[in-house]
């Protein structure tokens, strides 16, 4: 459990510093936010209700979410792939 925490704090910092700068130089990230935007502002032309408005916003935000969280579970992943990898190079060397 105290692995998984430790796992837990490295990734976190990671993500706000070092994933953040990485995100900001890599061209394919900045072309779908771009396309992301023009997505936005094409449903922001469509003349909704507030009830339509709360279902798209819902569904947008519920669909964010989850690609949030398979990223974190992305990223931990790799922590730990990494982190097995060190440990049986460390054996072999």
């Amino acid at each position: 459990m105290k692995k998984e925490k430790l796992l837990d704090i490295l990734m976190d910092k990671r993500m706000e510093t070092a994933l953040e700068a990485a995100l900001k130089e890599d061209g394919e990230y900045r072309h779908g936010l771009e396309e992301q935007e023009t997505a936005f502002d094409a449903v922001k032309e469509i003349p909704l209700d507030e009830e339509q408005e709360n279902v798209v916003d819902r569904a947008i935000s519920a669909t964010n979410n989850c690609g949030a969280l398979y990223g974190i579970a992305a990223y931990r992943q790799g922590l730990k792939d990494g982190i097995q990898i060190a440990r049986e190079l460390g054996e072999i060397a």
